[in-house]
């Protein structure tokens, strides 16, 4: 794939540590003209972070090694990813642990199971897609 072409297809860090959900997550994203990178974890999700500067980050709340609020903790604390957008993604809806991830930092949430034009809108929309 050429250089102009990787340009035009924003990359995408999938953070889950259920590797269904991840590949649900990257179909989807590919369809959206998307590349996508995945992460089962937070500690992973971190190293990627830093390391490809992803353009977006969809990160599952509760997994094991670093969950999803202590990454984004750490992802907004760090200068080098504090501007990604991160789209936290739950399977509950507005409590307690979502509100949290609002008051550190995320750009929104996305509901499991997904319901893809919902799903679609909020990345288009983190993402700034037509």
């Amino acid at each position: 794939m050429g250089l102009l072409k990787r340009l035009r297809k924003p990359l995408v860090l999938c953070v889950d540590d259920d590797p269904l959900v991840l590949e649900v997550l990257v179909e989807v994203l590919r369809g959206m003209r998307c590349r996508a990178l995945t992460a089962k974890d937070g500690k992973e999700a971190l190293d990627l972070a830093r390391e490809k500067r992803p353009a977006l980050i969809l990160m599952d709340m509760h997994m094991p090694v670093v969950d999803g609020k202590t990454a984004l903790e750490f992802l907004k604390r760090d200068p080098r990813t504090k501007p990604i957008p991160v789209l936290m993604v739950t399977s509950e809806q507005m409590n307690a642990d979502v509100e949290d991830s609002f008051k550190l930092g995320a750009a929104g949430y996305v509901l499991k199971p997904l319901i893809l034009e919902q799903f679609r809108r909020k990345v288009s929309e983190a993402l700034r897609l037509p």
